[in-house]
């Protein structure tokens, strides 16, 4: 019996599927192709089989919708045959709890294999909460060659400690560590497990411990850390020693206490000390929830001074600052301090300032249209922005915007657009309309008193012209809502704007025109 019957696949079903797709997708039938020519070496040459087992599942699961999960049991007993290689490949490719879940009566069942056929030496990447209830967790720590392991702390029952002494022992070569947690984890058991494995390049701890923290410095191949200051840990200020020269990407979490976020920040980048760190550092994230008690302008300038300030300002290509919920200020916000920090990272390529809060308002940038300018000439190497300000730009602000930043591609800035800026752009043969790369925009309808001056349905197609006009590789809009009061939204109410998709459909009907036309001159 060949391999392709005992997987419950039929060669003639299989031939005719290939006909069906060379017709419609020619790079499916290749895939298909080269599936149905490793089975046939399968049954042919069985010690080369073992090689190439793990690629023939990999085809497999990619048509499992032709196929149907009905041949999973079949195909657990091929991989029975040529043991481990190709029981790796399967539960890598399906995942485990799929896989158990869909053996048969007549398939031998994991419980009743023997202990030999517990261990899966060629195992690089496991997760705990893929593992069925039914099976012990340890058989699958025992995996020397484990590289990544997603540890939640809800999958464990009982004491986590021995677990983690396990993958410790057993897994000397683990890169990957990702532990998600509610519950704290014992300081102990966690620095010592980390501290085995000097190779590790990726820490994703929810939970900030006080001795974990400092052995951090004794990892020199870390590239990736993602931490949480919890409220209360004020411990923190005295226990940071990192010299992180590898890392690549820091994400700070803070619950429910702003200022340990601004007290841990200097001892982070050394603002405290003449020594460098982090020269690496490409990307910084900064998520501060609940707990806000400043003004959304100062704590933005609380949280971007350290960096601003270390070595690390011209390295930077990456920042997102999210903080929710933020109070309003009694005072006009100051963004002077804010901007002048912010325009240190010349190196920028992304910024990120979503509007996180309950209040729409509270959220949103007070920064003027000429502190923006400002500050996007302080990043020439600039490819995407996402903030919300309070005042809009409007199209003419745009404009500016985009001669002074080539390199930009996604602008999640709003933009308000009304009739009036629409005709006077439309008809001014003076206008400009600079070179760029845009390919998403975030606009706004502005609702006027003067129905005349909003953009009505029978508008769309002017507007759709002078976006292609404004950003020529336009392909996505995103939209704004308004920041109106309840009394001005009432007094607009019996405006109706056109929907997104309606504009954006527009755009992309005028560019294929367009790109028709010019076929036609060619």
């Amino acid at each position: 019996m060949t391999l392709l019957a005992l997987a419950g696949i039929s060669t003639t079903s299989l031939d005719a599927r290939l006909a069906r797709e060379n017709s419609t997708a020619r790079e499916n039938t290749k895939r298909m192709t080269s599936l149905s020519t490793s089975l046939w070496r399968l049954a042919d040459k069985r010690r080369r089989a073992i090689l190439l087992v793990p690629e023939l599942l990999h085809n497999i699961i990619l048509n499992l919708e032709d196929y149907g999960t009905t041949c999973l049991p079949r195909i657990a007993l091929v991989c029975k045959a040529f043991r481990e290689p190709a029981l790796d490949a399967l539960y890598w490719t399906v995942g485990f709890n799929k896989f158990f879940l869909c053996l048969g009566s007549d398939v031998v069942s994991y419980e009743k294999m023997g202990p030999d056929d517990h261990i899966f030496p060629r195992l690089l990447s496991l997760a705990l909460n893929d593992i069925p209830p039914i099976i012990n967790v340890d058989s699958f720590l025992c995996a020397s060659s484990l590289q990544t392991i997603t540890l939640n702390m809800g999958d464990i029952s009982g004491d986590v400690v021995p677990v983690l002494q396990r993958i410790s022992s057993s897994s000397p070569n683990v890169l990957y560590f990702r532990c998600i947690s509610g519950d704290k984890l014992p300081d102990d058991a966690l620095c010592s497990t980390i501290g085995r494995w000097p190779k590790t390049q990726e820490l994703l701890m929810v939970p900030l411990y006080e001795k974990t923290i400092a052995l951090l410095g004794d990892l020199p191949c870390l590239r990736r850390i993602w931490i949480c200051i919890r409220p209360g840990e004020r411990w923190i200020q005295d226990n940071i020693h990192w010299n992180l020269r590898s890392l690549q990407e820091l994400r700070v979490y803070t619950f429910g206490d702003s200022s340990i976020c601004a007290a841990a920040l200097p001892l982070i980048f050394h603002t405290t000390q003449q020594t460098s760190s982090m020269k690496s550092l490409r990307y910084l994230d900064i998520h501060v929830i609940g707990g806000v008690v400043l003004p959304f302008s100062d704590a933005v300038t609380a949280i971007i001074r350290p960096p601003s300030q270390s070595v690390v300002a011209k390295t930077l290509e990456s920042i997102e600052i999210f903080i929710q919920p933020n109070i309003e200020s009694p005072f006009a916000p100051d963004w002077e301090d804010a901007v002048n920090l912010l325009a240190a990272f010349t190196n920028l390529k992304t910024f990120k300032l979503p509007p996180g809060c309950f209040q729409s308002g509270s959220g949103r940038l007070g920064a003027s249209n000429h502190q923006l300018i400002r500050l996007l000439q302080s990043w020439p190497l600039v490819e995407a922005i996402d903030l919300r300000l309070k005042k809009p730009l409007d199209v003419h602000d745009l404009l500016d915007v985009l001669a002074v930043s080539p390199q930009l591609q996604r602008f999640n800035v709003n933009v308000s657009i009304t009739m009036e800026d629409v005709t006077s752009l439309s008809t001014d043969k003076d206008t400009v309309f600079p070179n760029n790369a845009v390919t998403f925009l975030c606009l706004l309808w502005e609702s006027l008193v003067d129905q005349r001056k909003s953009v009505l349905s029978h508008d769309v197609p002017v507007v759709a012209h002078l976006l292609l006009k404004i950003a020529p590789h336009l392909s996505s809009i995103g939209y704004d809502e308004d920041t109106h009061t309840e009394g001005i939204r009432e007094l607009l109410s019996h405006i109706t704007h056109p929907s997104w998709e309606e504009a954006i459909s527009a755009v992309h009907n005028i560019r294929v025109e367009y790109e028709r036309d010019m076929r036609i001159n060619i």
